[in-house]
């Protein structure tokens, strides 16, 4: 599915961050992340991006040193479905495809 996917923070420093989008999303400690996990020592400043391709989102870890773990499963880059737990250093992460129509994603 590519519709809008909502990235959730469930645990870890920056939990309730969330953000909502239909294309790509970075992850990282650095301020030009679009979920940003700046208190997490373990995040590098771009640890992953999130993106849709061919009808289809995908992970792929940018070469960091403590990993990206999808489902407890280290990977460099794997599909995404409805309800993945994803581990960027101390956080964890919900994904989850929503309908733009119900507001479930907070304003931009």
């Amino acid at each position: 599915m590519s519709g809008t996917l909502k990235l959730e923070v469930v645990e870890g420093p920056c939990q309730g961050a969330t953000v909502c989008r239909r294309g790509g999303i970075t992850v990282g400690r650095s301020r030009h992340a679009d979920l940003l996990l700046r208190d997490d020592s373990k995040v590098s400043a771009l640890h992953a991006t999130l993106a849709p391709l061919r009808g289809q989102w995908f992970i792929e870890d940018h070469g960091s040193t403590n990993g990206t773990y999808v489902n407890g499963e280290r990977v460099e880059q794997c599909p995404l479905r409805d309800g993945d737990t994803i581990s960027i250093g101390r956080s964890e992460l919900v994904v989850q495809w929503v309908d733009d129509e119900e507001g479930s994603c907070p304003p931009t």
